[in-house]
């Protein structure tokens, strides 16, 4: 299983992808990175953790809402549309978890 090196926020992560999902990977690290970064700036005394929270439950939502009209879509192209947005919504939320660790960790060691 592949390791990809990503960055969120900064901080670089080791996550693991399956074999060809690589590049996958790293233009979803970077969108969530993209993401993170526009709520900081129009929030800057937020800290990481709470722009995290922030887009996980916005991502939350979005996935709630995708499952909500998946679900009245006979279109075998829509379902597997759908599918990859959640795949990507999924992998996302991964990195996100990932993030989230080691800042707890970090705060541990404080």
């Amino acid at each position: 299983m592949p390791i990809v090196e990503i960055d969120i926020l900064g901080t670089p992560h080791r996550v693991a992808c399956g074999e060809g999902e690589e590049d996958k990977l790293r233009v979803i690290a970077a969108g969530l990175d993209e993401k993170l970064r526009d709520i900081a700036s129009s929030s800057p005394s937020s800290t990481d953790l709470k722009i995290l929270v922030l887009n996980s439950l916005k991502m939350e939502y979005e996935l709630l809402e995708l499952k909500r009209s998946g679900g009245h879509n006979d279109s075998a192209q829509r379902s597997r549309s759908n599918q990859d947005q959640e795949d990507v919504l999924a992998k996302t939320l991964e990195a996100v978890t990932d993030y989230v660790e080691t800042l707890a960790n970090k705060i541990e060691k404080l």
